[in-house]
């Protein structure tokens, strides 16, 4: 957490240009170098650290200034986008999220309904999962959910991303935390999840469910949100993961999950989803209908008249 906290640009939402200092309408670029492995996502403060937020009275005096702050500002952006990664990568072992988002986005891509959306090819469990605490790893919890959450809030704030563009930050586009915002929570995702399946943490199971049922509710709601194409785009595997981990509940947990999100996800079907979300939508919709009793599902397809007359 310590970590987190101190390599975090808390300045980037509440940056002003000097007074008396002009606006450019076409910014200068940062240092190339700084920018190659962010794409312009930016990096996240967690609350109750604001040891590197600047004062009225440490506001930079010149452009130079200013410009020294920005390049400070990308390098956290780096490190914090590092730090996300990180933690999935030691929880998971590198690259096995990345291998289980190709496999899902393959499966929904062929509408292939027959294999188990837990079925995973590849090497098995490698990561330090199942060598760290609960404390540990809801300590990770709390620091990826922030992130998530803030940078939901930046790229919510048109107004400070452009100041920040148009005074030459992050170069010729709109900085944003579109990597921080999907990568973080998908990490979450896939940590509480994990838990809530581990028959050696039964213990934190309802603690699990407590935080995983409002937080299905919270993506779900603010995906439909969205009104940005390549911002929807970039919420493809959230959605993907978290559709198939809910495919995965048994029936008791199915039914706590689908109450609250059920007209969440009827809402789904009103706004434009790539095709491979409507895969892995419409196979929880058919798991859904036979929890409730109200569909038959033969080999992962519906049983239609046959479900009827069962019924």
């Amino acid at each position: 957490h310590d970590v987190f906290s101190s390599t975090t640009p808390s300045q980037l939402l509440v940056w002003k240009p000097v007074h008396g200092h002009k606006v450019d309408s076409r910014p200068p670029s940062v240092d190339p170098s700084l920018l190659l492995e962010i794409d312009g996502d930016i990096g996240y403060p967690p609350p109750r650290h604001h040891s590197h937020r600047l004062g009225n009275s440490q506001e930079p005096a010149s452009q130079a200034e200013q410009q020294k702050l920005f390049s400070v500002l990308a390098v956290k952006c780096i490190v914090q986008l590092e730090l996300i990664q990180s933690i999935d990568n030691i929880v998971f072992y590198p690259a096995t999220s990345k291998r289980e988002d190709a496999e899902t986005l393959a499966r929904a891509q062929n509408n292939n309904v027959h294999k188990s959306p837990g079925e995973l090819s590849g090497k098995g469990d490698r990561g330090m999962y199942t060598s760290l605490s609960l404390h540990h790893l809801y300590t990770l919890l709390d620091c990826l959910l922030q992130a998530h959450r803030f940078a939901k809030n930046f790229n919510s704030n048109g107004e400070q991303r452009n100041l920040l563009w148009k005074s030459g930050f992050i170069g010729n586009a709109k900085p944003n935390l579109l990597k921080q915002e999907t990568q973080s929570l998908s990490c979450c995702l896939r940590i509480m999840f994990r838990l809530y399946f581990d028959k050696t943490r039964a213990d934190c199971w309802k603690e699990i469910e407590e935080r995983l049922l409002p937080l299905c509710s919270e993506v779900i709601s603010y995906f439909l949100t969205l009104s940005s194409e390549a911002h929807s785009d970039a919420w493809t595997n959230v959605l993907l993961l978290l559709f198939t981990q809910l495919e995965k509940l048994d029936e008791t947990r199915l039914r706590s999950f689908s109450g609250p999100i059920y007209p969440l996800l009827c809402q789904l079907w009103c706004v434009d989803v790539r095709p491979e979300v409507c895969s892995v939508l419409r196979n929880l919709f058919l798991k859904i209908g036979t929890v409730y009793g109200i569909s038959v599902v033969s080999n992962g397809v519906g049983g239609g008249e046959r479900g009827a007359q069962e019924l």
